[in-house]
């Protein structure tokens, strides 16, 4: 048989070969086994948390004068059989260490097995969170610094001062923030809201639309790039503005510290936002009709059909002078016309007339 002829067999058999591989690797059992693990350490010396993850949720909340650290976690191994998979968790315990002002969570990892774990951690607000997580989303409230190395996951921050955020693929959205805000990832979009006096801000995304809100009349110093996107500035008073294409650069306000926004492929805008308190909680009030006087009264037979009432959560009220106490005046609906008398010679029956009720004399 010729070489190349046995080469061709060859190929034609490990092609054959590789699907039945990946059938009976599908065949293999995959069961998981998970635990809960808690632990409260008591504030001393420490001022930062750091947390690190292969694969799972991570939720961190700061609370305002905090004496213990609570931590919350669900861990989950897998393995061919519950036994190996007990066994492969017992290998491998939680560990939480302090090493001067540090706090430190891992899961435990013996010979390269990542474990999934999901947190649920309390911390003082006055704490720094530092985060490294393979995969998983990331959620963290309240508290004074963030600084999180992200694979896959979204990332959601609120009421956080200061921020730093490296990440690969996934989005990130941050809300009631005063800065300073830097963001570098990959692949994600980026959605930001600052708040109070605004500090620097310097949001970059290779691939991603960023949109960034700050408070009407904050002074800054805006510069936009953009490869391949639109840019939109709303609401904002700009000065000393340099256009292009791709790029923008000006002044907010007075001018301040600088927000530096650049996406390789991506929309980016830029808005004002107003903070608008909710309204109180007030019942309905309903129209007041101010009654007439005897002698103007309308009758209304007793079949009559009456419009339905008015939606007056559509009705824009106009202002009322101050010395008319009327808001509204009821719906005049006219008496029908009396049968004419020829109607009784064909059969009709006529409805009883009603009387007008008499005016009372006026009491001195």
């Amino acid at each position: 048989m010729p070489k190349r002829m046995k080469i061709y067999l060859l190929s034609l058999m490990t092609l054959a070969l590789v699907p039945a591989a990946v059938w009976a690797m599908s065949k293999v059992a995959v069961v998981p086994y998970s635990e809960s693990f808690t632990k409260d350490v008591a504030v001393g010396t420490q001022a930062q948390l750091t947390l690190e993850n292969y694969s799972g949720r991570i939720v961190v909340r700061g609370k305002t004068g905090a004496g213990t650290i609570v931590i919350k976690a669900n861990k989950r191994v897998w393995s061919s059989t519950p036994a190996k998979s007990k066994e492969l968790f017992a290998d491998m315990p939680m560990s939480v260490t302090t090493l001067g002002d540090v706090l430190k969570v891992t899961p435990g990892s013996p010979d390269g097995f990542e474990p999934a774990v999901d947190y649920d951690i309390i911390v003082p607000s006055s704490f720094r969170v530092v985060v490294a997580t393979t995969k998983g989303d990331v959620s963290i409230t309240n508290v004074d610094e963030v600084d999180i190395a992200s694979g896959t996951g979204t990332v959601k921050l609120e009421q956080v001062a200061s921020i730093k955020i490296v990440g690969q693929s996934g989005s990130v959205t941050i809300g009631h923030t005063p800065g300073p805000i830097d963001i570098t990832t990959t692949s994600g979009d980026v959605s930001a809201k600052l708040a109070g006096d605004i500090q620097s801000v310097h949001l970059y995304t290779a691939s991603g639309d960023v949109d960034l809100g700050i408070p009407e009349d904050a002074p800054a110093e805006l510069g936009i790039n953009t490869t391949r996107g639109s840019i939109f500035a709303e609401g904002l008073t700009l000065k000393n503005t340099k256009l292009s294409q791709f790029s923008v650069k000006a002044t907010i306000g007075d001018g301040g510290l600088p927000i530096e926004i650049t996406t390789v492929s991506g929309e980016v805008k830029v808005r004002t936002f107003t903070a608008v308190k909710a309204a109180p909680s007030v019942a309905p009030v309903k129209p007041a009709v101010v009654a007439k006087p005897r002698d103007e009264w309308e009758v209304i037979p007793a079949d009559t059909t009456v419009a339905a009432p008015v939606d007056t959560a559509k009705v824009v009220a106009e202002p009322v002078p101050a010395d008319t106490t009327a808001i509204s005046e009821p719906p005049v609906i006219e008496a029908p016309e009396a049968v004419p008398a020829e109607a009784e010679s064909s059969g009709k029956t006529e409805e009883p007339a009603i009387e007008e009720p008499a005016t009372e004399p006026a009491t001195e």
